[in-house]
């Protein structure tokens, strides 16, 4: 597209052995087996926690290959990994647990990048060949054309605990001074809202106030609404609860104040003409 790129080839070689150490006498406190991800294939203990350490004979190939702008922009990447086993597994959770006796592991992989100045993208997936299916995957893309405005939205899905979730957020303008913020995650597989955010936030210049109404799903039968406000004055305090601030970062990727200490970090609607 008459720019010049730059492609790059990232091979990546781990090997991790650990000799097997009877461990059934060890109570369990707080250890779990962790997640299968990308990130994991590259661990060193399978197991979470200090109870546990798991005995391993294994060795880990990936590669990933980016597209890198002039900039030194990210314009695309891919990577893939897989995990080979040399020897079968001997420590479980408990002696009763069933270990793993196969030769690999399932691919995992991803692709992301830009498809515009503001538009990015990205995916992720869990392939097993032994079952020639994927076990999971998710589809995510932002749009964030400047500070306090962006909007995402993800899809994710696993074929073992039968998830299947759709998550919208964002945070936008909506008149001078005023900001909305929101969430909308929502189970397909059980036809319900896994939590929802309604938020509002002013910039009146001198003094913010902040407002939301979440609403969460607690447990299978147990719902909880929470109500959160923050009046704040710019450089003195403010009233209510910090948590509001908390919430919205935690819940709505790309959130922003209206009101940073610093002042290239205020939305371009806020700053003085």
């Amino acid at each position: 597209f008459g720019e010049s790129l730059t492609q790059t080839l990232e091979p990546r070689l781990f090997y991790v052995y650990a000799p097997y150490r009877n461990q059934d006498r060890i109570p369990l406190f707080d250890t779990g087996l962790t997640d299968f991800n990308y990130a994991q294939i590259f661990s060193e203990n399978r197991f979470a926690g200090g109870d546990r350490f798991g005995d391993a004979n294994q060795v880990t190939l990936a590669a990933t290959s980016r597209i890198v702008s002039p900039a030194g922009l990210e314009v695309l990447r891919a990577t893939i990994g897989q995990r080979y086993y040399l020897a079968d597994e001997r420590v479980g959770l408990t002696a009763a647990t069933q270990v793993r006796t196969s030769t690999q592991s399932d691919l995992v992989g991803s692709i992301g990048g830009r498809l515009a100045q503001n538009l990015s993208f990205d995916s992720a997936a869990q392939y097993s060949p032994q079952r020639s299916r994927a076990e999971r995957y998710s589809v995510a893309a932002r749009y964030a054309p400047e500070i306090a405005k962006v909007v995402s939205a993800s899809y994710r899905y696993n074929r073992e605990t039968q998830l299947r979730q759709i998550d919208v957020t964002g945070q936008w303008p909506v008149a001078q001074g005023w900001y909305a913020v929101g969430r909308w995650n929502y189970s397909v597989s059980d036809a319900r809202l896994i939590e929802g955010i309604a938020g509002l936030e002013y910039n009146a210049g001198c003094w913010v106030f902040r407002g939301a109404l979440q609403r969460l799903q607690a447990a299978t039968q147990t719902t909880s609404t929470g109500i959160f406000f923050q009046l704040e004055f710019n450089g003195v305090g403010g009233l209510g609860s910090d948590e509001i601030i908390t919430m919205f970062r935690r819940s709505v990727p790309g959130y922003a104040v209206t009101n940073p200490t610093q002042g290239n970090l205020v939305p371009p609607s806020m700053r003085p003409r």
